[in-house]
């Protein structure tokens, strides 16, 4: 086998290849090809690894999502000095992104657009990062840094559930974009990250599920941590990009059947029936702000979802009554 330095560096650069996350199995394949893997050796160094990789539950298997605890210096970005022994990288993030307007003619960038200076390669060293292409980099940052999260939208309330209703709206943690999300406390004075953000996340993207189940337990009705408020940082819903634009969020919409499960609006339910309406049409229409109600058609069942007051209510009551 590889030395695992090696493997860990594949990997990385297999998932930044694949836009920052592959299933399992399809990156496990990846790495036996590169690097005469065996299964063992190849679970043992995804599932040690948890700041290079995360695991995300993905039907009965997972999705691999790459990580990095490596940010982007906001002092430096600001263009102030930063002092100390500085643990973030120093770079303009508009050359991150790819569109920075200096540097390519004559007035040049008043930040580095030098991956490799003596600061930042030190750093990238120190995180087993340095032998990644710049662009595999940049992606990992994308993917982790908040602050470089393309049209960030902060959710200081809840909007996955919509109180007294009976409707409810998770994300997707099968996209790859999970990471791309944070969680933030204010304590009064500044925001800063909640710790276990990871697990937090994924209560939230459970419907059924009001609070985070850790430690420090947050309220996503309330969106608060005991008395302090707490946002949501995530990127763009996905309805707003074309299907090729990675680096968004999909965002499903539930309803509370008969058994008392939550259904994903299009999928079959227990009694094998479905809702005309889909979590791309609930989604396209909540964001629309022209498209106040929706009619949703089950079985012999007509029902309009309001974003507005009372959120599901039924037209025709009884389900032998033709349509």
């Amino acid at each position: 086998m590889s030395s695992i330095s090696s493997v860990i560096h594949q990997a990385t650069s297999c998932l930044c290849d694949s836009r920052g996350s592959m299933h399992l199995q399809q990156l496990q394949q990846h790495l036996q090809e590169r690097c005469r893997l065996s299964d063992g050796d190849f679970i043992y160094i995804i599932q040690g690894c948890p700041q290079r990789f995360l695991l995300v539950p993905e039907g009965n298997s997972y999705t691999v999502v790459g990580r990095t605890s490596l940010r982007l210096c906001r002092t430096y970005s600001r263009g102030d000095r930063c002092e100390g022994s500085c643990q973030q990288l120093h770079l303009c993030k508009f050359y991150v992104f790819g569109n920075c307007r200096f540097g390519k003619g004559r007035k040049l960038c008043k930040l580095s657009h030098d991956v490799h200076s003596a600061h930042n390669f030190a750093l990238l060293r120190e995180c087993t990062l340095h032998e990644l292409k710049d662009n595999e980099l940049f992606l990992l940052l994308l993917q982790n840094d908040p602050q470089l999260l393309p049209e960030t939208q902060m959710l200081l309330g809840s909007v996955k559930q919509l109180r007294q209703t009976r409707l409810r709206k998770s994300v997707c943690t099968s996209s790859g974009t999970a990471a791309g999300s944070n969680w933030e406390v204010y304590d009064g004075t500044t925001w800063s990250d909640l710790e276990n953000m990871e697990e937090i996340e994924q209560d939230y993207c459970k419907p059924a599920s009001t609070r985070s189940s850790d430690y420090q337990q947050v309220d996503f009705v309330t969106m608060t941590l005991e008395s302090m408020p707490v946002r949501r940082l995530s990127t763009v819903s996905s309805v707003m990009k074309p299907p090729h634009y990675s680096l968004t969020t999909q965002w499903l919409w539930y309803y509370k059947g008969d058994q008392g499960d939550w259904v994903e609006y299009g999928q079959l339910d227990e009694k094998q029936l479905s809702t005309s309406a889909t979590s791309q049409t609930l989604e396209e229409a909540f964001l629309s702000g022209k498209k106040a109600e929706v009619e949703v058609i089950k079985g012999r069942r007509v029902y309009v979802v309001s974003f507005k007051g009372t959120i599901i209510s039924p037209l025709l009551s009884h389900l032998d009554q033709p349509l």
